[in-house]
C-alpha cells in the first residue's frame, strides 16, 4: 500500500464524507449517519491542530531569528 500524505489523507476522506452525504447507498451500507458524522468531528479537529502546529512553528521561527540577532 503506498504510503499518502496527510493532505492526500484529508482529501479521500473529505471525499467520502461528501459521498455518503450524498447519499451513496453502498457508502450508507458501511457507515451510518453517526459514523460520517464521528468522522467529520476528527478530521476537523486534526485539520485546526495542523493549523495550530504550523502557526506555533512560524512563531518559533521569529523568534528563534530573533533571538540569533541579539546573540
Amino acid at each position: 500500500m503506498k504510503e499518502n500524505s496527510r493532505k492526500e489523507d484529508i482529501r479521500i476522506l473529505e471525499e467520502m464524507i461528501e459521498n455518503a452525504n450524498i447519499e451513496n447507498m453502498d457508502m450508507n451500507d458501511c457507515f451510518g449517519g453517526e459514523h460520517i458524522e464521528a468522522i467529520e468531528h476528527i478530521l476537523s479537529d486534526y485539520k485546526r491542530v495542523l493549523k495550530e502546529n504550523e502557526e506555533i512553528k512560524i512563531k518559533n521561527n521569529a523568534i528563534k531569528r530573533e533571538s540569533e540577532a541579539y546573540a
